[in-house]
Formats: C-alpha cells, structure tokens, sequence
C-alpha cells in the first residue's frame, strides 16, 4: 500500500490549474507534495486542501486521504509581516516565509541536553506555517496558520 503510485493536481479556489500532476507514493509525506505546490506558486504561503479537510502537513500521503486522481486546492493565505522579538534570553525573529529563527543569547549547562531535544522538536514545528510571534520577560510564543500555538 505505500508504495502505490498515487497521482495529483492542485489548482487554486478560482479552478485555475496550478499544477497538473504529480506522482507521488502512498508512503510519502505531505511535504512531497507542498513542494510541488509552492513551486507553482513561486512563494506564496498556502495552505492545501482536500475532500476531506486541511492536509495535515506532517502526515503521509495515505494517513490525508489522499487517493490516485485527487484534485487539491491550494488556498492562499495572508502575507507574513517580517518582524523580531527579544527578550533576556534570546530573540525570534517572524520570516517572510512563516519560518521562524529563534536564537538563545544565554546557556544554562544544567538543562542544556533536554532543551537540546526540546529546540529540535521546536524547530520543526516553527520551519513553516507561522502567522505571528510573540514574546514576555522569560519566554516566546507562535501562532501558527492553523491556529496552534508553540511554545
């Protein structure tokens, strides 16, 4: 089952054909696809849509529902306004993108190896998808396109 070749298209919601056909396996993850797309798109932030919801960007194609002919569409989200937050123990800068680059100005040796796996895990979640950050005297906060919030 993962690796049935599955083939799909995106337009956007006028029914403009943005892309006209991608191969992909059933075992492939989301970001496969989302590549295709924000090629097509030339940058533009966008968030894929099937018959059965929001595509989960971290799933596989097969765990979205995703099946041989599907038709998605790609709905265009608002621009990111670029901006930075600091505080005393570091700093988060908002990309463009949505990506987010957060920087640690102090190191505490005693916790180092858990906040090592904890800045990995923080790290993937903030590499897309963030509309807006925030900060207070101790710590930051995103809001993702879908409305979660990372901390």
């Amino acid at each position: 089952m993962e690796d049935q070749i599955i083939h799909v298209k995106a337009t956007c919601l006028s029914g403009e054909l943005i892309v006209p056909g991608v191969q992909l396996r059933a075992g492939d993850h989301v970001h496969v696809l989302r590549t295709a797309v924000a090629a097509a798109l030339e940058g533009e932030r966008f968030q894929l849509v099937a018959n059965n919801g929001v595509v989960a960007t971290d799933a596989t194609i097969s765990e979205c529902g995703i099946v041989d002919g599907c038709t998605l569409v790609a709905v265009m989200l608002p621009k990111v306004i670029p901006r930075q937050v600091c505080n005393a123990y570091g700093s988060a800068e908002l990309r463009e993108n949505g990506s987010v680059q957060a920087t640690r100005h102090s190191y505490d040796e005693r916790s180092a190896s858990f906040e090592a796996v904890h800045a990995n895990e923080i790290a993937a979640q903030l590499a897309f998808g963030v509309r807006d950050i925030f900060n207070s005297n101790r710590a930051f906060a995103a809001i993702k396109d879908n409305g979660s919030v990372i901390t």
